[in-house]
């Protein structure tokens, strides 16, 4: 799969391989894992996750793989204004809640299928979609975001639709365009074939308010 990528923030395929992907853990509806924010060595080494930001992890027995890592708003705010982003339009993105995101088909065999219009929030049970990079593409145009800026900003998102071959993965940004510290569950949707499959992740978190990041 051909994909826009920033060194930083987005590795192409080979970079995953040899180095780190983006990402940190989400945890599924049922046991709790042991730790799940511990980071091993594996997980740095396939999922490039940094110790002291927390994550959470989905990995399914049909192969689905899902990774959150939580960005923190200067990370974020740092790689908008890189691309051309006034501050206001910066902030209105950087300062909700934010994370890196790898989804991986990781059987051997079968395409893996997922829309992110199928995926919901769920705030004290109550569900709202995703705010998805086109969703942002409209917030973009009100705030007169130039056309270089938006289009950088299409490619460093977790794209909408995506379609994953055997141990194939994509990466980008995911929003949740929560406030701090609102802790939600995420129901996600996913197909192989003409199967629908459903999980439900419990208790992410957002960050806290930006002047508490670095207490």
């Amino acid at each position: 799969m051909k994909q826009s990528v920033h060194p930083e923030i987005l590795k192409s395929r080979g970079a995953y391989r040899a180095s780190w992907l983006l990402i940190g853990a989400l945890a599924l509806i049922g046991p709790a894992m042991p730790d799940a924010f511990a980071i091993t060595a594996e997980d740095e080494t396939m999922f490039g996750l940094e110790k002291g930001r927390p994550n959470w992890r989905l990995e399914t027995e049909d192969g689905f793989t899902l990774v959150f890592e939580r960005l923190y708003p200067d990370m974020v705010r740092t790689f908008l204004i890189g691309r051309g982003f006034e501050l206001k339009a910066a902030n209105r993105f950087a300062g909700t809640c934010v994370y890196k995101s790898v989804l991986r088909n990781s059987a051997k065999q079968g395409d893996l299928v997922v829309d992110l219009r199928d995926w919901r929030v769920l705030i004290n049970g109550k569900p709202r979609p995703l705010m998805i990079e086109p969703d942002w593409q409209k917030e973009w145009e009100k705030l007169s975001v130039s056309p270089s800026a938006r289009i950088a900003f299409k490619w460093g998102q977790f794209q909408p639709h995506q379609v994953h071959g055997p141990n194939d993965w994509l990466q980008g940004m995911s929003n949740m365009d929560l406030e701090p510290d609102t802790t939600f569950d995420l129901e996600i949707a996913w197909k192989r074939g003409n199967k629908t499959h459903q999980a439900v992740l419990k208790g992410i978190r957002c960050g806290p308010p930006e002047a508490k990041q670095a207490q």
